[in-house]
C-alpha cells in the first residue's frame, strides 16, 4: 500500500514536471525570438544613425567651407531668366526645385 502510494506520488511529480518543462522551454523560445528582433531593431537603428552621422558630416562640411558656400549663394541668382528683373533692374532670387522631404524607413519585423 505504502509503495502505491509513493509510486503515485512519484508520477505526479513526473507530470508536473513536465509541464513546468514544456512551459519553460515555450518561454525560452519566445525570448530567443525577443532577443533576435531587438538585435535586428539595434542594428536598423545604428544604421540610421551612421546615415543621419554621415549626412551631418557633408552638411558641416559644407558649412565650413566658405568658398563653396560663396559659389552657391552666387548660384541661386539666375541673371539669364527673362521677366526675373525688378522696375529698379536688379535681379531677384533664383527658386531652386523643392527638395525631397526626410527618407521615410519602414521597420519590418519577422
Amino acid at each position: 500500500m505504502l509503495q502505491q502510494e509513493i509510486a503515485e506520488e512519484l508520477e505526479r511529480e513526473r507530470k508536473r514536471n513536465k509541464k513546468e518543462m514544456a512551459a519553460l522551454q515555450h518561454t525560452n523560445v519566445t525570448l530567443a525570438r525577443q532577443r533576435d528582433e531587438a538585435r535586428r531593431v539595434v542594428l536598423h537603428l545604428r544604421s540610421l544613425i551612421g546615415g543621419q552621422s554621415h549626412h551631418m558630416e557633408h552638411l558641416i562640411e559644407s558649412l565650413t567651407k566658405p568658398d563653396d558656400l560663396v559659389s552657391e549663394i552666387e548660384q541661386g541668382f539666375d541673371p539669364e531668366v527673362p521677366g526675373d528683373e525688378t522696375p529698379e533692374g536688379k535681379l531677384t532670387p533664383f527658386s531652386p526645385p523643392p527638395r525631397p522631404g526626410p527618407c521615410r524607413v519602414k521597420v519590418v519585423t519577422c
